[in-house]
């Protein structure tokens, strides 16, 4: 939440919308879906844009506005292949708490994904949209403009090259709220800018079978033979996410902390060639000391060159 609608900015304000962009589970560019319903297109999202693209270019990083939302019940069928839902401030009106709670469910499974949504605002209700989608406990907002903003959560990247104390300028809003992922806030007052993190699955259909440790979980994913599942293995693990390392097959797959009814994949780094799975497949037990694989209990090892063998899921890593 950034209680600033940037018809007017500061170099701070540039760079806070722009360090909260650039969060995007990503390295490469940055797909932005704006939402633009009840927003004034050629003043605040216009300007919005441009504090963006000017942090990211100074950052050496691309970020892409595509085709705006401008019709909220639509967010279904336009949110995927998207990184940044931005939700622009809401001068013309709109109801945010209607729009959050049709939201939530979307909005829910699209930051546990590593997905990134940021509304800004200017005494509008775009903030409401935060709060009853169930993202953030927002209360009541008040204004901020003019007053001097401190930088409070030192350490979190939205706070990146922002000046403190700087100055909130017309427009900017303060909230009464119960979260504590601070990030400015007025001096004496309250937060400007909220960041709550949520917890990311790993799997990018949200199926999380298994949690090893809060870096390495377990995925459901389709039956299919070692070689299509080779094929298109990148497609199980969300954004930032890579198939678990081989030392994972020793340190952390041992009994009992996985599911027996569930097979899990996971990438060897092409030892000998080949891009070795671990499943609970138990025909295909064997030990690779060269590899740095052994038998770990129940777990098993086959190649991405096998055309036999059943792999129903996959191990995702965050390195």
């Amino acid at each position: 939440m950034i209680g600033h609608d940037y018809f007017s900015s500061n170099t701070s304000m540039v760079n806070i919308i722009g360090n909260a962009v650039l969060l995007a589970n990503t390295t490469g560019t940055v797909n932005v879906l704006g939402y633009t319903q009840y927003a004034d297109v050629t003043g605040e999202v216009a300007r919005t844009n441009t504090a963006i693209t000017t942090r990211a270019s100074a950052l050496g990083r691309t970020v892409a506005f595509v085709s705006p939302l401008t019709d909220y019940t639509l967010l279904d069928s336009r949110l995927p292949g998207n990184h940044v839902l931005l939700i622009y401030e809401m001068e013309s009106g709109g109801s945010g708490s209607t729009i959050g709670a049709t939201w939530s469910a979307t909005l829910t499974s699209f930051v546990n994904s590593g997905g990134v949504v940021i509304a800004c605002n200017y005494f509008d209700t775009s903030w409401q949209i935060m709060n009853s989608s169930g993202l953030l406990s927002i209360t009541s907002q008040a204004s901020a403009t003019s007053s001097s903003i401190n930088v409070v959560g030192t350490t979190d990247p939205i706070a990146a090259g922002v000046a403190t104390p700087y100055t909130g300028l017309s427009g900017s809003s303060q909230y009464v709220t119960s979260e504590t992922g601070i990030v400015t806030q007025v001096s004496g007052g309250n937060p400007v800018v909220i960041h709550k993190q949520f917890v990311v699955s790993g799997c990018a259909d949200g199926t999380t079978e298994v949690t090893w440790a809060s870096n390495v979980v377990g995925c459901r994913g389709p039956t299919t033979n070692w070689g299509a599942y080779d094929a298109s293995i990148s497609t199980y693990c969300s954004p930032g996410w890579i198939m678990a390392q081989s030392w994972i097959v020793n340190a952390l797959l041992v009994s009992p902390a996985y599911t027996d009814d569930v097979k899990y994949a996971y990438d060897g780094e092409g030892c000998n060639g080949h891009d070795y799975f671990a499943t609970r497949y138990d025909s295909y037990a064997q030990t690779r000391s060269a590899c740095g694989w052994l038998s770990s209990h129940h777990w098993s090892l086959g190649s991405g060159g096998y055309t036999t063998g059943i792999v129903d899921g996959v191990v995702c890593e965050y390195p």
